[in-house]
């Protein structure tokens, strides 16, 4: 703090002294005049500025929906009948009889071996 006042001090009894001599005395081997005090300030570096945000609403677009048809079913529902096989349906509804363990794949649970009349299976479409 003792500086500080010093320093103040200091610089209040030299100001009153310095005159600026009248501007057709100076010569060319003079000192260039002073710059003002704001050209001398640091610049500070800005950062790159961003894309500008504006306080517009956007425009948003409503997606758009596709209608279309329903897929056909994936399975048909079958009643079993009389006299029926797992070989048998396979060859009627899937076209080979050795496509038999899709029926089954497609049935979780079913005993091949032991269909009852009346009981309703899957069977995977073509």
């Amino acid at each position: 703090m003792r500086y500080a006042e010093a320093l103040l001090l200091a610089i209040m009894l030299v100001l009153p002294g310095c005159k600026k001599p009248p501007a057709e005395t100076l010569t060319a081997g003079d000192q260039p005049p002073l710059r003002p005090l704001e050209s001398l300030a640091p610049t500070v570096p800005t950062a790159p500025s961003g894309p500008k945000v504006t306080a517009e609403t956007p425009t948003t677009t409503k997606p758009t929906v596709k209608r279309t048809e329903p897929a056909p079913p994936k399975y048909i529902i079958y009643k079993i009948q009389e006299g029926d096989t797992l070989w048998s349906l396979a060859g009627k509804f899937l076209g080979d009889s050795k496509r038999w363990t899709q029926i089954v794949a497609a049935n979780p649970g079913l005993e091949p071996k032991n269909l009852a009349v009346g009981q309703q299976i899957r069977i995977p479409s073509r």
